[in-house]
């Protein structure tokens, strides 16, 4: 039975959240706003959990973690996570993970197009697959625009069915025509 981890999956991820459900038998979705995902949590599938927490508060999204280990084995992890306002929140959530179990599982990290250019370095654990989802933006030649939420959740779902290493979602070229 595959088991997913979605943290920040209620904004701009709330499609991706939805297919999620439908597509895994166990959802465990992180959130810190219930509100955005209402629709999803009146009408899941009955493998469907919300947890209401902000991963900005590491102790209590160490206890949010520790519970849904217990649900079953994490198989995915699809993460948008704002490592500015919350550091220690991805390093929390592998740390986690690979103490509890020892099964192998998949990272998907959906990061903002800025990150691209800095090229940093997740630190993962021996028993996770590294995927990196970057969102760009869309460039007709003259316009650009930033993508849309429905944009960015199909190309978070066209990630997780072609598990690339690594997906860019719209383009990062020209850097400097990318919407201010």
């Amino acid at each position: 039975m595959t088991h997913v981890l979605c943290i920040g999956g209620t904004g701009m991820l709330l499609e991706t959240t939805g297919w999620l459900d439908e597509s895994f038998e166990r959802v465990s979705a992180i959130a810190r706003d219930q509100l955005k995902v209402r629709g999803l949590v009146e009408n899941h599938k009955s493998g469907f959990t919300f947890y209401k927490v902000n991963y900005q508060d590491t102790e209590k999204l160490i206890n949010i973690l520790k519970q849904i280990l217990t649900r079953a084995p994490i198989d995915y992890v699809i993460a948008w996570i704002h490592s500015g306002t919350a550091p220690e929140a991805l390093p929390t959530v592998l740390n986690e993970v690979e103490q509890n179990q020892h099964s192998s599982f998949r990272l998907f990290h959906v990061k903002g197009s800025a990150h691209a250019i800095k090229k940093e370095t997740v630190l993962v654990p021996a028993n996770c697959l590294y995927r990196e989802v970057i969102l760009g933006f869309q460039y007709d030649g003259t316009n650009s625009r930033w993508l849309t939420h429905s944009e960015i959740s199909k190309g978070v779902i066209a990630a997780i069915q072609e598990d690339a290493e690594s997906t860019t979602i719209g383009v990062l070229s020209p850097w400097e025509k990318r919407p201010s």
